[in-house]
């Protein structure tokens, strides 16, 4: 595994500050300003700090997959230079992604009853280092801060998981549909507005006072790559296999690392109201965990058994990248507090 500053030591250092490419990629998607902003470009004024400029501007191109209102003000139809340049992009992505986040993995034994491929990915998570990361079991629950808390949260504020099912399940066999719709209409609160999770979400957001702002200032290039890694994963559909075990992943982690999250929380005397979203998640996405795997891993596996293997590069993609997010920001906040004993170890 990769250390966490691998291209990330001068990650302030860089000639374009994130707003600015930001602005240049908006600018690029309209077809507006006397000069098109290229991929050529960004390499040229960004050569200090070009692994940031790459997830910052991969997460803006991004987001008009995501914001319909962001994309029905633009000019994307046939706009072959923002293509041109998000590809570009993309390709460089892809190489990080080989060569330094697809870790070796054994191809599974397609001999084998699908139904034990879940025991498989189960031990793959519960082994994996990220699982018992000492950034929750460790810093959170005993030593953050509110305001680390809220620099984490900045780090989180992107409630994407909705979008991301919503298009997984464009295409797939009705029984999968079902049980992905049925994880769909929780997180849609079963109908009723309140309890939407992006609604709850943004209730946290609110009482931590996390602004588009604040998150814009404080983001680092760790917390991108796995943003930018499940939006690539659910709007190719030649990955879409990838985008199961990327999100089964994430469904299985998300209770253990909630509770102590809560934990920390509540050490610092914050309301049971304010973590309503992460006190709902401790319970529901254990129980989508399940269901994802008896009722879309194993039937994919039982028609298919050699996309097993894409599921794992999914579940592995997940994996490094929360391994590698983790990392950075213990990192960045043990050194903010002097407490180096929590830091990692750097190699």
């Amino acid at each position: 595994m990769i250390p966490f500053n691998y291209y990330a030591n001068n990650f302030n250092k860089g000639t374009m500050d994130s707003l600015l490419i930001r602005n240049k990629i908006d600018e690029l998607a309209s077809g507006i300003g006397q000069d098109d902003f290229s991929y050529n470009e960004l390499v040229k004024l960004n050569e200090e700090n070009f692994f940031l400029a790459i997830q910052v501007s991969l997460s803006q191109c991004y987001k008009y997959e995501f914001n319909s209102e962001l994309a029905e003000k633009a000019n994307l139809f046939g706009n072959k230079k923002f293509y041109k340049f998000r590809a570009k992009v993309e390709q460089n992505f892809q190489v990080f992604i080989k060569e330094k986040l697809l870790t070796e993995i054994k191809a599974w034994d397609i001999t084998k009853p699908a139904w034990e491929y879940v025991d498989y990915l189960e031990q793959l998570i519960s082994n994996h280092p990220s699982y018992n990361h000492k950034f929750f079991t460790e810093f959170l629950n005993k030593l953050a801060t509110e305001e680390d808390l809220r620099f984490y949260l900045a780090q989180e504020s992107v409630p994407r998981f909705d979008d991301l099912l919503a298009l997984i399940q464009i295409g797939v066999p009705i029984q999968m549909k079902m049980e992905l719709a049925k994880n769909y209409w929780d997180e849609m609160g079963n109908g009723n507005f309140n309890n939407v999770h992006a609604t709850m979400f943004s209730k946290l957001n609110h009482y931590f006072n996390i602004t588009p702002e604040y998150t814009l200032e404080k983001v680092l290039p760790f917390s991108l790559v796995s943003d930018n890694l499940s939006a690539m994963l659910a709007i190719y559909r030649e990955h879409y296999a990838s985008a199961i075990g990327f999100l089964a992943v994430t469904e299985y982690c998300v209770p253990r690392r909630f509770k102590f999250f809560i934990e920390g929380c509540r050490r610092l005397g914050i309301k049971e109201d304010v973590l309503s979203y992460h006190i709902l998640h401790t319970t529901i996405d254990g129980e989508h965990a399940n269901s994802w795997f008896r009722e879309i891993v194993v039937p994919m596996i039982e028609k298919n058994p050699y996309i097993a293997n894409k599921i794992t590069e999914g579940a592995i993609l997940k994996l490094n990248s929360s391994q590698y997010f983790f990392d950075g920001i213990i990192e960045k906040l043990s050194y903010t507090h002097n407490k180096s004993s929590l830091a990692v170890e750097v190699v």
